[in-house]
């Protein structure tokens, strides 16, 4: 991980608040609110991230719309490279808090 990220793989662990409303979350920072079924407790469908964000719109330099569309693809990152779950097909919200300050 150290060498992939270049994370710090030593010290205090990365921990984070699980009591979000994920769906409130989703609207807040990627600009988006998962419809019905596509958002189970902390994990949402990758295929509704790609439906959204497969490719950038002119931005017309909207630096939130930017921060939205690379959040995204952060998550879609972690849900199908990183760390895949057995179905290949979720990711988990819980990665997203952190990059609340991303781009800040």
């Amino acid at each position: 991980m150290s060498l992939l990220l270049g994370l710090r793989v030593d010290g205090a662990p990365l921990i984070g608040p699980t009591n979000f409303e994920w769906a409130d979350l989703c609207e807040e920072l990627l600009g988006v609110r998962p419809q019905e079924g596509q958002l189970q407790g902390t994990v949402v469908k990758l295929s509704w991230l790609t439906q959204h964000f497969s490719q950038l719109n002119n931005h017309d330099g909207d630096v939130q719309q930017l921060q939205r569309f690379t959040r995204a693809w952060i998550l879609i990152f972690i849900g199908g490279v990183l760390f895949v779950d057995k179905s290949s097909s979720k990711v988990s919200l819980r990665y997203l808090q952190f990059l609340r300050d991303f781009g800040q």
